[in-house]
């Protein structure tokens, strides 16, 4: 019994060690970071695809004609702004990307 406490005592710090120091926090990046980089590529190309069609459509800000709406009544708030953020990131992004090929 003795040394069943003292495991699990052993098992308890390690964990809380790594609670410590970020593991959990890491890893999650480590892995939305891999989720995201698998399907971003083909996801980049069609948006971008879009812009530009949107752009040489006449259109200057082609955020709002790109956000998922129907997605957005389910987020919260938080979700919201986290998504229109990064959406405009990669707008702003493409939309760059679009101007210099046309430039060259």
């Amino acid at each position: 019994m003795k040394r069943e406490r003292g495991h699990l005592r052993s098992k308890a710090c390690t964990a809380k060690q790594r609670l410590l120091d970020g593991f959990w926090a890491i890893e999650e990046n480590r892995s939305n970071e891999t989720i995201t980089s698998l399907g971003s590529s083909e996801y980049d190309n069609e948006l971008y695809t879009k812009i530009a069609f949107l752009i040489s459509g006449g259109i200057s800000n082609p955020l709002g004609h790109v956000l998922d709406k129907d997605s957005m009544e389910q987020m919260s708030l938080s979700e919201k702004e986290r998504y229109v953020f990064s959406m405009s990131n990669k707008v702003r992004e493409l939309t760059e990307r679009y101007f210099e090929s046309i430039a060259v």
